[in-house]
């Protein structure tokens, strides 16, 4: 504890100092270099400490990885995953409910499985069928298909490969194409498919990469024709490098002549997941890393593996839509992921954080669900990267 001023003289000058930095301080905070500091506390000095952001449960089942669409008024989410024991379906779609403030009941957005995707081969998981990572988007071709779904999957005796599906609806059905639109090199994985229109009109498919040999991970994009399909010769560039923390799941927005591209990271079936954020002028310049994004519940408790995430823009107001655990997964065995939303505020530094909650909800119990094991999201390999706190300058 410090140590209180003891003279007249000292206490005077003290208030004064306070009194001016209240007045001078800036919005979006200071801290040194080395000092966590949590951006909600300062980004409105005069306001009370809020202990929780504004993040709500989407929906009261399980539903991994959503992949976030929004057209208008109305929003779309997509669950990881497929389902064969009564035929085939694939990706869960849910639609929002102006009127209720929820999303209604999920369904399948595709019924048809696609002809190139089969059991694994090679030596990491093999003989596994994958049905990853969803995300939707609207392209304007002739013809009704406008909404595409890209999506990660099991190429039969092969890795896992970038898919592509088109249909009329944002809800389906997805009418997958009968060829993978992308693979990697031998000895590597593509997953975690998103697309992103950079500052110049050029339309990109970024995903995950990760080799076995050497291990690496990073973020990858390739250039892509507006109807969805990879350009003849364009070549793939890096994004973000991993390292031996590993990263997936990206996705990209423009803001303010930057852009910024949220991902994850550490492995997927623990507490440590998260969610991190970074930041260019222009996706093929280099991106800075501006570190973890941290999300409490409403009430102020960490999530528990926080990621997935996919970032809109909803009616002016970026919004976020992330999965994270009922329960630590190393404890409790069968540990659920529900979604979750956050609506994004930005520092003047240009920094990214939750939107805090206007006022604490009374506690509740959740309501219980079933969770399918058919659900994944990403490398499973454990790294023992240490989180690193916000550095607001």
């Amino acid at each position: 504890m410090p140590r209180r001023p003891r003279t007249a003289a000292v206490a005077v000058i003290g208030a004064l100092a306070c009194i001016l930095g209240v007045l001078l301080a800036p919005s979006g905070g200071s801290a040194a270099a080395a000092t966590p500091i949590d951006v909600t506390a300062h980004e409105t000095p005069s306001a009370p400490r809020l202990k929780g952001d504004a993040a709500t449960r989407l929906l009261d089942v399980p539903f991994a990885d959503p992949g976030f669409y929004v057209e208008g008024r109305r929003r779309f989410i997509y669950a990881t995953g497929y389902d064969d024991s009564h035929g085939f379906t694939a990706f869960r779609v849910a639609r929002y409910d102006a009127r209720t403030g929820r999303y209604g009941a999920p369904r399948p957005s595709m019924r048809t499985r696609p002809r190139w995707v089969g059991p694994r081969g090679g030596r990491h998981a093999r003989g596994s069928l994958h049905m990853w990572g969803p995300h939707v988007w609207k392209r304007s071709v002739p013809g009704p298909n406008d909404y595409v779904m890209y999506f990660s999957a099991s190429r039969r005796g092969h890795a896992d490969c970038l898919g592509m599906a088109v249909a009329r609806r944002p809800m389906g059905p997805f009418h997958p194409k009968p060829y993978p639109l992308r693979c990697g090199p031998r000895g590597s994985t593509l997953i975690d498919p998103a697309h992103f229109v950079g500052r110049d009109g050029q339309h990109y498919v970024v995903y995950k990469r990760k080799r076995f040999q050497p291990r690496s991970a990073a973020i990858w994009a390739l250039a892509v024709k507006p109807n969805g399909t990879v350009k003849r010769r364009a070549r793939p560039f890096r994004l973000v490098e991993g390292g031996r923390t590993g990263v997936e799941a990206p996705s990209l927005v423009l803001r303010r002549g930057h852009t910024y591209l949220f991902a994850s990271r550490h492995s997927f079936d623990s507490c440590a997941y998260e969610t991190v954020v970074y930041v260019s002028r222009r996706v093929r310049q280099p991106f800075r890393s501006l570190g973890t994004l941290r999300l409490h519940r409403p009430r102020g408790a960490r999530f528990c593996g926080a990621g997935g995430a996919e970032v809109r823009k909803v009616r002016g107001v970026f919004r976020m839509v992330f999965h994270a655990f009922d329960a630590n997964p190393r404890v409790v065995r069968g540990a659920r992921r529900f979604a979750w939303g956050v609506p994004l505020r930005w520092t003047r530094r240009g920094r990214p954080y939750a939107a805090p909650a206007a006022a604490l909800r009374a506690a509740r119990s959740e309501p219980r669900a079933t969770v399918s094991r058919r659900t994944k999201s990403g490398s499973s390999s454990f790294s023992p990267y240490r989180s690193r706190s916000w550095d607001i300058r």
